[in-house]
């Protein structure tokens, strides 16, 4: 019989971590095992159901390390917390106040945050910040206005900017807010006004979206123009952790279409499963999370990049 080194004309590597170019055959010498590299394909893949079904909710962290927080849950406003691990959703410490209309949040699941949102009954615009520590919630500094469905991106807590919004009695806002991890100022005008949209990055490195097709990119005191989305849409999210060369848009109103930014333009990905609109966000652009949205979803969906290198054991047996 053939040895592998006959046929490939080289021996199979032996190495002390994992190698991920594509198609290499090694040997993992801590883990005593032969494996094999590849790449993914782009896809969505179906997650652990969240335990209390909502949408417009806050939420932050990474595809496996995420948190849920507020939300719309009929017949009222939610207070409920949840953690995912990647594989399954557990309840946590509630927030210290129900409310809903929150779009996304900043930070990890250790130093998160979301903020604004509105309650009903009574008719309440709530301007206050809930910072989550792992464990627990605690107030941050206030928004300067309050506003429903103000939208808030950050890769951590320290430096997380919430912009647009709208009330019943005022138009679809085009200001925004910087926070440092205590309190609230003052930022940048977009050109857009919006309400309800998505964003990824920080300050002073954002990039917002949706509430139409168009996009702007953040440097910390002004906004300009982006490449303008491929399907037009409100209600949609970004990944928390994404970047603003390195964003991911994730459903809207009735839609399940993904798309990509690459810091000029964006493409086209795989589709949700579902149309959904008004969930909750996590992770990067090559690795985001989307769950719960509508008024009573518990579905969780989980997005890997093409290109992304995995391995797996070769069983030899």
């Amino acid at each position: 019989m053939a040895t592998y080194k006959e046929i490939q004309g080289e021996a199979v590597v032996n190495t002390s971590s994992d190698i991920t170019s594509e198609g290499q055959v090694f040997y993992n010498v801590p883990g005593n095992a032969f494996k094999l590299s590849s790449l993914t394909t782009e896809a969505w893949a179906t997650g652990g159901n969240l335990n209390t079904g909502r949408g417009e909710l806050g939420g932050f962290g990474t595809q496996t390390a995420c948190v849920a927080a507020g939300g719309n849950a009929p017949p009222g406003d939610s207070n409920a917390a949840e953690e995912y691990n990647g594989t399954s959703w557990t309840n946590v410490s509630n927030l210290p106040v129900a409310k809903k209309e929150m779009s996304g949040g900043a930070g990890t699941e250790s130093a998160g945050l979301v903020c604004g949102g509105f309650s009903y009954p009574p008719f309440n615009i709530r301007t206050g910040t809930q910072e989550y520590d792992g464990s627990s919630w605690s107030s941050g500094g206030s928004l300067s206005s309050g506003f429903r469905n103000k939208s808030c991106l950050g890769t951590l807590q320290t430096s997380a900017l919430a912009f647009g919004g709208d009330s019943p009695t005022t138009p679809v806002q085009t200001g925004s807010e910087e926070y440092d991890g205590s309190s609230w100022t003052g930022g940048g005008t977009m050109s857009n006004a919006r309400s309800n949209a998505g964003g990824s990055g920080n300050v002073p490195s954002a990039v917002v979206f949706g509430y139409g097709d168009n996009t702007e990119e953040y440097n910390g005191t002004s906004f300009t123009s982006g490449g303008a989305l491929n399907q037009s849409r409100s209600a949609l999210r970004g990944g928390t952790q994404g970047t603003q060369t390195a964003a991911i848009a994730m459903g809207g109103s009735s839609s399940n279409n993904t798309e990509l930014y690459d810091g000029t333009s964006w493409t086209v990905a795989t589709n949700l499963a579902t149309p959904r609109n008004s969930g909750g966000p996590g992770g990067t652009q090559s690795s985001a999370i989307y769950y719960a949205g509508g008024s009573t979803s518990t579905a969780t969906e989980e997005f890997t990049g093409a290109g992304v290198a995995q391995t797996e054991t070769i069983d030899v047996t």
